[in-house]
C-alpha cells in the first residue's frame, strides 16, 4: 500500500527460482529515498549445501553437508534460510545478517 510516497508491503514481495527463493518485506521510502525492510532468502539444501554454509558463516560445516548430502543424496528435500535487515538510503543501504532458520 502506498501513502505519499511510502510504500509499506501488506505481503512479502517474492521472487522465485529453481535455487533459491527471495522474500523482501518492509517500508520503501520512495521521497524520502529510504528502505527498511527484511530480506528472507531460502535456498534448498540439498542443491546449495555449500552456499547456504557460507551465507550463514560456516564454510567448514559446508564442506561435511557437502559429502553428508551425497551420501543420503536427494531423498530428504530441505531447505535452509537466512534473514537479513536492510535499512538505509537506496544508493547505499546497510544489509545486515539477522538469523538463520
Amino acid at each position: 500500500m502506498a501513502t505519499n510516497g511510502v510504500y509499506v508491503t501488506r505481503e512479502p514481495i517474492r521472487l522465485t527460482g529453481p535455487s533459491s527463493n527471495i522474500e523482501l518485506n518492509g517500508t520503501l521510502d520512495l521521497v524520502g529515498d529510504r528502505v527498511d525492510a527484511k530480506l528472507l532468502v531460502t535456498l534448498p539444501v540439498t542443491n546449495n549445501l555449500p552456499i547456504a554454509a557460507l551465507i550463514v558463516g560456516a564454510p567448514a560445516i559446508g564442506g561435511a553437508l557437502f559429502l553428508i548430502d551425497k551420501l543420503i543424496g536427494d531423498r530428504v528435500a530441505r531447505f535452509a534460510s537466512v534473514q537479513y535487515s536492510v535499512k538505509g538510503p537506496w544508493k547505499d543501504p546497510k544489509i545486515t545478517f539477522d538469523k538463520p532458520f
